[in-house]
């Protein structure tokens, strides 16, 4: 089963998916009536047009506390009015956006709190997470870094979340720390395929790309993480899509825009403008369908590998009750 905002479904309920997005809003405690009414205006078309034009049903929230956006309760109603599946997320985001508590909390206490979120809810609203999440930057393969030991002890407690709740790992690769976060969940004994590395597009090289896939993780690719605006940029990362495919990996790669909703700035894209080499306009969850689909049918790739990216890797992986063991 995979928990959702709505509660638990089948992983064959699930059409295509987004694995890397957010809903993101101001905060629970800073949300105004104003802000959340705007979201729901805005963001339910979205994805009723997503469901209905391009049969697509469910993504993957990675807004991963109150301090940077999350606000449960709108994600719920959001998903109801759409006929949505939202996999939220608990976790870590980077040092300077976690909350301050986080500093000084031992790997046990990062564990009992994830823990709970995961048996009884989140923020007290009672809606659990689909998804762990871990974040990084440089420092988690660099032991010079100022906050190298903090982010090693929230990936020790992380993989450690894993094992005791099942959940699935998702992460967000700042640079390229690809390899470094898997080894940093591995040597924990979370296995590969429990892992999906995000913005894999935004730094890593085909050959880099290649060894971390080898290890059995799968890689995500979100318009280069917001690295990669351009028409061109997608091109680039599509293109890598094309040859990870053709050299075995289709069953290790997912898409997703990694867009967001702001509340001053809902400047949403039209999918069927086309964009100049240029800026283009403001991300949009359909910009999988309107922008990097089209690129890859371009490039060669098959309706039946493209469905595979979107359907089937997603459910094989939010779908498994994964069982690594913890390594002594």
């Amino acid at each position: 089963m995979i928990e959702t905002v709505l509660g638990p479904i089948r992983p064959e309920e699930m059409q295509a998916c987004l694995t890397h997005e957010h809903l993101t809003l101001y905060g629970t405690n800073e949300a105004s009536i104003a802000i959340r009414e705007k979201a729901l205006r805005d963001i339910v078309p979205l994805l009723r047009e997503l469901r209905e034009k391009w049969h697509c049903n469910a993504l993957v929230e990675c807004t991963l506390s109150a301090s940077t956006g999350r606000d449960l309760m709108t994600y719920a109603e959001i998903a109801r009015q759409a006929r949505f599946h939202v996999i939220a997320s608990t976790g870590f985001y980077t040092v300077d956006r976690s909350p301050w508590w986080m500093r000084d909390a031992s790997v046990n206490s990062l564990v009992r709190r994830w823990k709970e979120e995961v048996c009884h809810g989140m923020d007290g609203t009672g809606i659990r997470p689909g998804v762990l999440k871990a974040t990084s930057g440089d420092e988690i393969s660099d032991r010079r870094r100022r906050h190298h030991a903090l982010v090693t002890r929230w990936f020790e407690a992380l993989a450690r979340t894993h094992h005791v709740t099942g959940l699935p790992i998702t992460t967000h690769v700042s640079g390229n720390t690809s390899a470094a976060q898997l080894n940093a969940l591995t040597k924990h004994g979370v296995a590969p395929s429990a892992i999906t590395l995000a913005h894999v597009d935004s730094y890593g090289t085909l050959d880099q790309l290649r060894m971390t896939a080898d290890q059995g993780a799968y890689l995500s690719f979100n318009c280069g993480g917001g690295h990669l605006d351009t028409s061109r940029g997608i091109r680039q990362a599509m293109a890598l899509v094309k040859a990870l495919v053709d050299r075995g990996y289709l069953s290790q790669i997912t898409l997703s825009a990694d867009a967001a909703f702001w509340p001053r700035e809902s400047q949403w894209l039209d999918p069927d403008r086309s964009c100049p080499e240029g800026k283009c306009p403001k991300r949009t969850y359909r910009c999988v369908f309107s922008r990097m689909v089209p690129a890859l049918t371009r490039l060669g790739v098959t309706d039946r590998q493209i469905r595979h990216m979107l359907v089937d890797n997603p459910r094989r992986h939010l779908g498994a009750k994964h069982t690594s063991k913890t390594k002594r």
